[in-house]
């Protein structure tokens, strides 16, 4: 059993070159539960730093919110403009729009920070004040649809222990945009799925690496406008190798596991939408990735990973609802969620098991009124074949103090179950500063 808790004090995000907001960690978020080695961002259990949301505008494919966003709950980093209509508060809006794709611009700098302070509520656990990350953005446009952008960030400790260092290349691409259609080449987070859930902390998804994950290849995102009304966004993408800096745990990702990355990865998304009333939106999206997990644990009967998904979105004046259901064939890790032991002397070595059939789930909602923002999202993973389940309970409030400065809290309820038997993974308030310029 794991018992972790936080509080967090978080500063907010901040990318100058967007005139539209994406709250997500640390992906942001930037991190992920079971047991895993120490080195990590430091929290009761040191392993379990949440992934924080990115500073950066919506993908491309996906419509951004419709309601003008208040609070923020939640930073980036991992585990984020004037917002996006509806766009979560957790971020400061930009100090300019994005420069027109066409006119050739000045290099655009922007950057950020999240203050997090950690207080676990169990007895015996002890508390952590952190920058969870600094960061800095640059944008250039150079004409003719031509741009570049890469975003570093910095913190004092490593995020993960299989992070290279204590900076890293968040994502940095080159882009081409004709119309409402842009190809990315570089580093580039992977679109699957609902891309966040505006929380600082996360969900199990983003432990286990489906979420906030910037890897090495091509993507090819955008829209088409069929009406006023009507649309269908899409994204292709193709990875050669991962990106070795998403915030799952050690263990719970290909990434992470000595001698192992994740290649050839191919994403599929459409994303059909409709707006209604005076500021609503509505869209429906349809996901698959497939992946090669190369590690020399992995069966190679298991190694080709396949994961498929249906996730929605419904913004409508304050108020936004979500929701995501996916499952993965095939076997991506070797000893999760079932950790091995070590032989002793008395006793042989028991390697670690592993799933391969997952099904994840994920719904949350929330609303913001003028400056403040309430937040629930649940989210739960059912690991087949090994008898383990896990949920995780966060409610959130997030204030906007002004463009540059929010303040957010949050609490976690991570629970997991073994052959029915539950156990505490973390129970934390976290209190979060976020700040941008």
């Amino acid at each position: 059993m794991i018992p972790a808790y936080r509080l967090a004090l978080t500063g907010a995000l901040l990318v100058l070159a967007s005139s539209r907001a994406s709250f997500a960690q640390t992906p942001t978020p930037t991190p992920a539960p079971a047991p895993a080695p120490a080195g990590e961002a430091v929290t009761t259990n040191p392993v379990l730093a949440p992934p924080a949301q990115p500073e950066r505008p919506d993908p491309a494919n996906q419509e951004p919110n419709a309601v003008p966003a208040a609070a923020a709950t939640a930073g980036d980093s991992v585990p984020p403009p004037a917002p996006a209509p509806g766009a979560p508060a957790a971020t400061p809006p930009a100090a300019e729009a994005a420069p027109s794709a066409t006119v050739p611009s000045m290099l655009k700098i922007g950057g950020g920070g999240i203050l997090w302070f950690y207080q676990p509520t169990e007895s015996g656990q002890k508390n952590n004040v952190e920058f969870y990350n600094l960061r800095l953005t640059f944008d250039a446009n150079f004409g003719e649809g031509f741009a570049f952008h890469v975003e570093p960030r910095v913190r004092d400790t490593k995020l993960r222990s299989f992070f290279g260092g204590t900076a890293w290349i968040q994502e940095g691409y080159a882009s081409y945009t004709h119309g409402l259609h842009t190809f990315k080449l570089g580093k580039i987070y992977s679109q699957f799925g609902l891309f966040w859930d505006n929380s600082f902390w996360g969900n199990v998804q983003v432990y286990d690496g489906l979420k906030l994950a910037p890897d090495y290849g091509g993507s090819l995102e955008g829209k088409f406008e069929l009406t006023p009304q009507f649309g269908l966004g899409y994204a292709a993408q193709f990875f050669v190798v991962d990106g070795t800096t998403n915030v799952s745990l050690p263990g719970r990702d290909t990434i992470s596991i000595p001698d192992s990355r994740r290649r050839n990865e191919v994403v599929l998304r459409v994303d059909p939408y409709a707006k209604f009333a005076q500021d609503g939106l509505v869209r429906v999206g349809l996901s698959a990735q497939r992946l090669e997990a190369d590690s020399p644990g992995i069966p190679e009967s298991e190694r080709d990973n396949l994961r498929y998904g249906v996730d929605f979105k419904l913004t409508w004046g304050g108020l936004g609802v979500w929701g995501e259901a996916v499952h993965q064939k095939g076997q991506s890790v070797t000893d999760y969620p079932i950790a091995g032991t070590p032989a002793t002397d008395t006793a042989p070595a028991v390697p670690g098991r592993a799933s391969n059939s997952i099904s994840y789930y994920e719904a949350g909602a929330e609303y913001t009124y003028r400056r403040v923002t309430a937040r629930y999202n649940f989210s739960a993973a059912n690991y087949g074949g090994v008898g383990v389940k896990e949920w995780m309970h966060v409610p959130a409030l997030g204030l906007k103090l002004n463009d540059y400065l929010s303040l957010g809290g949050e609490y976690v309820s991570w629970s997991r179950s073994v052959a029915g038997t539950s156990e505490k993974l973390n129970r934390s308030v976290n209190l979060l500063l976020y700040f941008g310029f």
